[in-house]
């Protein structure tokens, strides 16, 4: 009865690496930083990096996320710049083209540190 029982635990242990590479399969776009969305007060305007006066809409202020994995939804708003969907936190992508509209993606916050803050990946 014991070899049944562990070679049960070897096989739901095998399947369990199986599905997640199944999941980790899809498009992967890399983090560089995490962001805190502030809605600014009406009139509030901002100097850009080309010395342009502009209105801000939002305030984007990095924020440490917390480290794990976990499937959200999320949705482009411009250039490497989602949203995760219903929350006030924003993620800055490099290199990622994906259009996403309430796409579930999982994601993975690996640090706080450097250039890299971990990836979201489709399924």
């Amino acid at each position: 009865m014991k070899t049944v029982s562990a070679s049960f635990i070897l096989i739901v242990f095998m399947c369990s690496f199986q599905i997640a590479e199944l999941n980790l399969s899809g498009t992967e776009c890399e983090i560089r930083q995490f962001y805190e969305a502030v809605q600014p007060d009406t009139g509030v305007k901002v100097i850009t990096t080309a010395n342009n006066l502009e209105e801000v809409k939002l305030i984007l202020i990095p924020y440490k996320m917390k480290e794990g994995i976990s499937e959200v939804e999320i949705t482009r708003k411009g250039s490497n710049i989602y949203q995760i969907d219903r929350t006030k936190y924003y993620i800055e992508t490099r290199y990622c083209n994906e259009y996403a509209n309430f796409e579930k993606v999982i994601l993975v916050v690996e640090n706080n540190f450097g250039n890299t803050k971990g990836k979201i990946m489709k399924h």
